[in-house]
């Protein structure tokens, strides 16, 4: 059993266990019949079932990579989507318009603290995992910061493409919860994938979450490496082009 989702795999574990019964009496009882008057001792069949990843199944080992999303899904996009809009409530957006740098160079700079804001969040949640919660790192630490920039770089297009279309800080506010609520129900962090109707689960595949949950997951618990990892890596990729692609697109035109 894939004991990476402690949820499912015992869900399955139930399942087999009651197979192998089922089969097991069967056999049993066949034998009997041959072998009647003879023995008064019937093997049976035992099932033993083996978890891999997360033999205990439990449940702080499947929840902690996916609060650690949630985490940098949420200060890094609320944070930056505040960024912007903020800057047009006081009245210090036309400044920053005026001056010699230009847009991408703003953007930069209120993508940037976030960026290492979000790395600092990492690196702080990582410790806790280690030596509060005794969740250990199967694979590459390194491999697994890199991975986190790329999402990051998500999310932060996604606080960036709300400052745009946002007019006000409450408006910015609420739409970040808007788009909170589908990551964390459709994502996979609170149910399985597997279990949604089939239409819900296509609509999973515009989810970034879903596939850093993937990439954390597999690299907490199964020690993965790129190998195994790049089809996540590269949606994640052409989610964090693309989305900034249009951040900096709206943003130019709200300059001009």
């Amino acid at each position: 059993l894939d004991g990476s989702d402690s949820m499912t795999a015992g869900i399955i574990a139930g399942y087999v266990g009651g197979v192998v019964r089922e089969y097991s009496t069967r056999v049993s009882v066949e034998r009997l019949d041959r072998v009647r008057g003879l023995t008064t001792r019937v093997p049976s069949v035992e099932g033993r079932v083996r978890v891999w990843y997360n033999p205990e199944l439990k449940s702080v080992n499947f929840m902690v990579p996916g609060v650690l999303c949630m985490i940098l899904l949420i200060v890094t996009m609320m944070m930056t989507s505040l960024a912007i809009v903020k800057e047009k409530e006081i009245g210090t957006l036309e400044q920053l318009v005026v001056t010699p740098i230009t847009a991408s160079e703003l953007m930069i700079g209120k993508t940037v603290p976030f960026l290492l804001l979000g790395l600092v969040d990492m690196v702080l949640v990582l410790t806790i995992s280690v030596f509060w919660f005794h969740v250990t790192i199967a694979g590459s630490v390194l491999l697994l910061f890199a991975l986190t920039v790329v999402f990051l770089l998500t999310s932060l297009g996604l606080g960036l493409l709300i400052s745009t279309i946002s007019k006000t800080q409450q408006e910015a506010t609420m739409t970040s919860f808007f788009l909170l609520l589908p990551s964390m129900l459709l994502s996979g962090f609170m149910f399985p994938i597997e279990n949604m109707p089939k239409i819900v689960q296509w609509v999973t595949y515009i989810i970034p979450m879903r596939y850093f949950l993937v990439i954390i997951r597999g690299i907490f618990l199964k020690g993965s490496g790129l190998d195994l990892l790049w089809p996540q890596v590269l949606a994640l990729a052409i989610f964090s082009v693309g989305i900034i692609a249009v951040s900096a697109a709206r943003f130019q035109k709200r300059l001009g």
